[in-house]
């Protein structure tokens, strides 16, 4: 009996000891008033498909962790009811070969996409979205290295 009360005892004083430490530090109950906390759920990923001159699409995404470029793309596709086409090159990754009505060789124009502006340097399922990245898509020609 006694062993027992020993042991509760010991385990609250650890569980109100760990409380007063907590309390001790207000920031960790009650924020300073200019600090903002973010959810994952009030995160955005920017999204841009530029079809051609005349045809550009912008749309706001709920960010998700570990979504790549390859999933988003087909999930904003299936939702549209675009299109929607890859290939898969192995160790190389996945290449978008069509979105909606433009497929790869089209008057020579492909698809590329931008993140933060700048021209991916790996396949749409290698690379992994960021909170706040803009994920670029143009039809263009291939000779074209800035968006």
């Amino acid at each position: 009996m006694f062993k027992k009360n020993k042991l509760i005892f010991l385990t609250a004083f650890v569980f109100f000891g760990a409380l007063l430490i907590l309390s001790l530090n207000k920031n960790y109950f009650y924020p300073l008033k200019n600090q903002t906390i973010t959810s994952v759920n009030n995160q955005e990923i920017n999204l841009e498909f530029s079809f051609d001159k005349d045809e550009v699409l912008k749309l706001k995404y709920p960010y998700q962790k570990d979504i790549s470029v390859l999933n988003i793309t087909e999930e904003i596709a299936r939702n549209k009811a675009w299109e929607f086409a890859s290939k898969d090159y192995g160790e190389m990754g996945f290449l978008i070969t069509q979105i909606k009505d433009k497929t790869n060789g089209q008057a020579n124009n492909y698809w590329h996409y931008y993140i933060n502006d700048v021209l991916a340097p790996v396949a749409a399922d290698k690379y992994i979205l960021q909170t706040d990245d803009t994920l670029s898509w143009s039809f263009q020609t291939s000779d074209m290295t800035t968006k």
